[in-house]
């Protein structure tokens, strides 16, 4: 969990909101911890993506939150910040931009030198009850880069 009592629901949908992003309902995720799922996605340009996706527990609070974008998206990059900008209690928008900053280059050169076919994962950042990564893989042409944020607490702190 990120927060208890943090939904990320306003979050969402300002996000949505901004990067003219189709909502979609929220649906019962059934795997071995049951939950609750919510996304959107939007296609900029001809194949392009942006997407956002959130996973809450049974009571609606956070679990984690993932926002996808392709390399050809336009400000694809502006949008990836925007994500790590999550606003849950303690949250550090700053330090999380600085980071994302940092090491996507790192991870662009490791992807375009190393020609992987698995995906390519950046250090973690702590900041707050999270920890945040970002991946690139070859999913589109381009690639296509990840970002994820995880609650990083214990269940009931």
């Amino acid at each position: 969990m990120i927060s208890k009592g943090y939904t990320g629901q306003s979050f969402l949908e300002r996000l949505a909101a901004d990067w003219h992003l189709t909502l979609g309902k929220q649906k019962k995720l059934t795997s071995s911890e049951p939950a609750l799922y919510a996304g959107a996605e939007g296609h900029p340009t001809r194949n392009s993506e942006l997407s956002v996706g959130v996973i809450r527990d049974l009571s609606g609070d956070l679990r984690s939150f993932e926002c996808q974008a392709t390399a050809q998206a336009p400000r694809y990059e502006e949008f990836l910040r925007a994500c790590v900008g999550l606003d849950y209690p303690g949250s550090d928008p700053k330090a999380a931009a600085t980071w994302l900053t940092g090491v996507k280059p790192q991870l662009d050169k490791v992807f375009t030198e190393e020609k992987v076919k698995a995906p390519i994962t950046s250090p973690l950042l702590r900041t707050g009850t999270t920890a945040i990564f970002l991946y690139k893989g070859n999913y589109s042409p381009s690639g296509t880069y990840v970002v994820r944020l995880v609650g990083a607490t214990a269940p009931g702190r």
